[in-house]
């Protein structure tokens, strides 16, 4: 298996079931299970957990289809967190590309996002998030924005245009 975005690879070396005979031999998805490894490693939180063969794409820029519910307009420079499954990261607006009005659906080059606005918006974090493209991974490729305690907005991962950096982590 291996840990995203720091990329340890390290080996099963048994699954312990909750309430069962440890140790198992299999699990289904929903079951609570715990993991032993053949070799220490630090996880830091909001880690995933993947086969190498399936592992999530690493970025620190990604293009996002966003819907705005903040009060205050969202603009290219602006820092929000991002909340994705378990990760939280800082992230910044790099750049506002297309801006959809709601109410007429027509499109514009806009360089801030008002609220109930859809937006194509490019987001850089200073450190490397592991996600998918909502397109192939729903689960892992939603996510919130929030300033301080509020949800602003929601969107969907595309990574079109944008490469997997996954192998520019050193372990």
């Amino acid at each position: 298996i291996v840990f995203s975005p720091s990329n340890h690879v390290v080996k099963v070396k048994s699954l312990e079931g909750w309430n069962k005979e440890s140790p198992i031999s299999f699990a289904e998805a929903g079951e609570p299970v715990g993991i032993t490894l053949e070799d220490q490693v630090f996880v830091e939180r909001g880690e995933l957990i993947s086969h190498l063969a399936h592992a999530p794409m690493e970025t620190n820029v990604f293009r996002a289809l966003l819907f705005w519910l903040g009060d205050e307009p969202l603009a290219a420079g602006k820092r929000y967190t991002l909340k994705l499954g378990t990760i939280e990261a800082k992230v910044d607006v790099e750049k506002v590309e297309r801006v959809v009005d709601t109410a007429d659906l027509v499109a514009a080059n806009s360089s801030s996002v008002t609220r109930d606005a859809v937006a194509d918006v490019i987001l850089r974090s200073a450190t490397m998030l592991a996600l998918d493209p909502a397109s192939e991974n729903p689960r892992n490729g939603r996510f919130v924005l929030a300033d301080g305690y509020d949800i602003v907005g929601g969107g969907l991962v595309d990574m079109e245009g944008y490469p997997d950096q996954r192998a520019l982590i050193t372990q």
